[in-house]
C-alpha cells in the first residue's frame, strides 16, 4: 500500500496533466493543393494552423467573432484595427512572425516552436497570395517579404 502523501501527489500530477492537454480544436480545412504545391513548409504550417489557430480565427483563417482574418482582403493590416491589443505595424512577413512567435496562440503565448511558427505564417503568406513555393520562411527571409496590405497603404 501506498503511503497517503504519494497517492496524493500521483493524484496532482494525473490532474495537471489532464488539465494541460489540450483539446484539439475544430479541424481546418486548408487546401491541399495549395499546401502541396508550395512545399513541405507550407504544409505543414497548414496542419499546425488547424490544429492551433482555427479555434479563434476559423477553419479558413478568414476570421471569427473571436479573432480577425488572417487570409483576404483586409487582412493582416498595417495598423492594428481600432480595439486591438496588438501594437506592432505589420509591414513585413518578419513583423508577422514576431508577433506570432510572441503573442500565440492568444491563450497560450509561445507554445509553439521558432519552426512551427514560420510554418504557420508561410502558410498564411501563401494563402494570402505569396508565392512560397521556392522560400523556406525564417528570420532572415522574413525580412525581405513584404506583406500585400502594406504594399496597399503605401501606395
Amino acid at each position: 500500500m501506498r503511503a497517503p502523501h504519494v497517492t496524493i501527489v500521483l493524484l496532482a500530477l494525473a490532474l495537471a496533466l489532464a488539465a494541460c492537454a489540450r483539446k484539439p480544436g475544430p479541424a481546418a480545412t486548408p487546401d491541399p493543393a495549395l499546401a502541396a504545391a508550395a512545399g513541405p513548409q507550407v504544409a505543414r504550417g497548414a496542419a499546425l494552423f488547424a490544429d492551433n489557430c482555427a479555434r479563434c480565427h476559423g477553419k479558413t483563417a478568414r476570421g471569427t467573432s473571436r479573432a480577425p482574418a488572417l487570409v483576404g482582403p483586409g487582412a493582416l493590416p498595417p495598423r492594428a484595427p481600432e480595439g486591438s491589443d496588438r501594437e506592432v505595424t505589420f509591414a513585413t512577413a518578419n513583423d508577422v512572425l514576431k508577433y506570432v512567435s510572441a503573442e500565440m496562440p492568444d491563450d497560450h503565448p509561445g507554445l509553439l516552436s521558432e519552426d512551427h511558427n514560420a510554418a504557420v505564417v508561410a502558410y498564411l503568406l501563401q494563402a494570402n497570395g505569396i508565392d512560397m513555393a521556392a522560400t523556406r520562411l525564417d528570420w532572415v527571409t522574413a525580412v525581405g517579404i513584404q506583406l500585400p496590405s502594406a504594399r496597399r497603404a503605401a501606395q
